[in-house]
């Protein structure tokens, strides 16, 4: 290569890279493996209990709430610390759907919930279908793990998407 094609090494990466460490990575597979393990301690005192469909929709509901809730108050400051260290910045980010999240945190923050609790209810009670039911514990916390990494992913995506957003009204 040229000197004159080489890539800055300073340039930010793309922002394609960054949305799939962080999301699937960072928000997705170990907030998976956080929830799964917490919901493990929470129910081991009862190994034998069985969880049902409208058990677990119920579960995966108030999870994907305070998920989104919980998300947005982390990805948000880690990503304006990226910003602010050139890892990303907000002009690679050409994505219809970051105009479409509100450039108001409180706003954003409920919608981020209201998807994220969607999408994990959604998901848990699909899997549901097709798994033997009733779960039994470690089934529910392996249905858990799964299905809290995607709603992660997502959560972390529209987290990042709001940070964006804000970055380039400012």
């Amino acid at each position: 290569m040229t000197e004159q094609n080489a890539p800055d090494a300073s340039a930010p990466a793309s922002a394609k890279p960054y949305l799939l460490n962080k999301c699937l990575v960072s928000y997705g597979i170990m907030n998976g493996i956080f929830n799964a393990v917490i919901c493990y301690l929470m129910n081991m005192g009862d190994p034998a209990k069985t969880y049902a469909i409208s058990q677990v929709a119920f579960d995966m509901a108030l999870t994907g709430v305070l998920l989104g809730l919980i998300l947005m108050a982390c990805a948000v400051p880690l990503t304006r610390v990226d910003l602010k260290k050139g890892t990303i910045n907000a002009s690679m980010a050409d994505d219809s759907l970051i105009a479409r999240v509100p450039a108001r945190l409180i706003p954003s923050a409920l919608i981020v919930a209201v998807v994220t609790m969607c999408v994990m209810a959604g998901i848990g009670s699909l899997l549901c279908l097709v798994l033997p039911m009733p779960l039994g514990l470690m089934g529910f916390v392996a249905l858990k793990g799964c299905v809290c990494a995607v709603g992660g992913a997502a959560a972390g995506y529209l987290s990042i998407c709001y940070t964006l957003r804000s970055a380039v009204r400012s």
